[in-house]
């Protein structure tokens, strides 16, 4: 998928075999978790990626990225996966926060974030040029206190399903 490829690496376009490459040794220096999400019915069709980096044990943060292909977007998937991705970091690693970046115009993914107990830290202002314009970035944290309580709400809801 061009569109994911493109945002995951860089502005600029690589080929699939160049990608690879950069893939292979982002993958032992800048990824702290990377988890490729699929759908129950599909395993084997990859659905969009989840990733940690900066990761920082001294001070108990981390910056996550969430990354659902365009089909996939608006149907849930990719809530059920974000909520998993932070339960199991703030199961397995000493976090007292997990960062997002999300840009402005992404309405679904910063309504996501706020839902799921994601406090706004601030905005940087026409940050990237995208598609002719300047977007602003606004950075979320979600802390663990929170998502506790977030994530038993959500798992009672699970469970009557």
């Amino acid at each position: 998928d061009l569109e994911v490829r493109t945002n995951w690496t860089s502005k600029s376009i690589t080929t699939t075999d160049n990608f690879r490459e950069q893939f292979h040794r982002d993958l032992n220096t800048y990824y702290h978790v990377l988890f490729i999400i699929s759908s129950i019915e599909r395993p084997e069709e990859p659905i969009g990626f989840f990733y940690t980096t900066q990761y920082n044990p001294t001070d108990g943060f981390t910056f996550s990225t969430l990354v659902m292909t365009s089909d996939k977007c608006l149907n849930g998937c990719g809530a059920e996966a974000g909520l998993l991705a932070y339960r199991y970091l703030f199961q397995h690693y000493p976090l007292r926060k997990i960062y997002a970046n999300i840009y402005e115009f992404n309405h679904a993914s910063i309504a996501f974030a706020r839902q799921c107990g994601f406090v706004e830290e601030g905005l940087m202002k026409a940050h990237s040029f995208r598609n002719g314009k300047y977007y602003g970035l606004y950075t979320f944290a979600l802390y663990r206190e929170k998502f506790e309580e977030v994530d038993r709400q959500y798992f009672c809801r699970y469970k009557e399903k």
